[in-house]
């Protein structure tokens, strides 16, 4: 396996890995999913407003043992992101949580939602977790396909109406296999 900090396979080499915060990171994948889940979802400023906070609220507990926050730039411009929450509340039932993926649209299509989840999927088993869970939207198929690829299976689905408007929420869970 190659280190996810210092080297991407072709054809993604000319892009530059991060690992943790730095300057606009948060703000980045706040506005980054409030453009997407706007223009796609007709998701507005709680939606928005919900990712910055959680995403600053990992970032003040962020401990690099437990905690991945990975980010991709391509020219010092950041492209795409992905976390892994393993210091959360519900770590010990639940395991690590994976949150925050996202692509700048011209760089989806292109294999890095793959790229992002095959890291945060070898961190997690690297830093130990033999469960993590994420949830994301239904109708977001090609993500959903991605999570099913990586060993995740839908193990919960209900109305969410926290969003600002109703969605269906989905809950994926993946275990180690034994």
């Amino acid at each position: 396996m190659t280190d996810p900090l210092t080297s991407l396979p072709s054809p993604y080499d000319g892009l530059q890995v991060h690992k943790g915060w730095f300057p606009g990171v948060i703000g980045w994948v706040a506005s980054e999913h409030g453009r997407y889940y706007a223009k796609h979802w007709g998701l507005g400023a709680v939606f928005e407003a919900k990712v910055a906070s959680a995403l600053a609220e990992l970032v003040q507990r962020y401990d690099p043992a437990c905690d991945l926050l990975l980010t991709l730039t391509d020219h010092d411009r950041i492209v795409a992101s992905i976390t892994v929450d393993g210091g959360h509340a519900t770590v010990a039932q639940d395991g690590a949580r994976i949150r925050f993926v996202i692509a700048a649209e011209q760089m989806q299509g292109q294999g890095i939602g793959r790229l992002l989840v095959g890291q945060a999927m070898d961190f997690i088993t690297q830093a130990g977790f033999t469960r993590a869970w994420l949830t994301t939207f239904k109708g977001l198929d090609p993500a959903r396909r991605l999570y099913e690829q990586a060993g995740f299976s839908l193990t919960e689905q209900c109305e969410d109406r926290s969003w600002g408007i109703t969605l269906t929420e989905q809950r994926f869970d993946w275990k180690k296999s034994e």
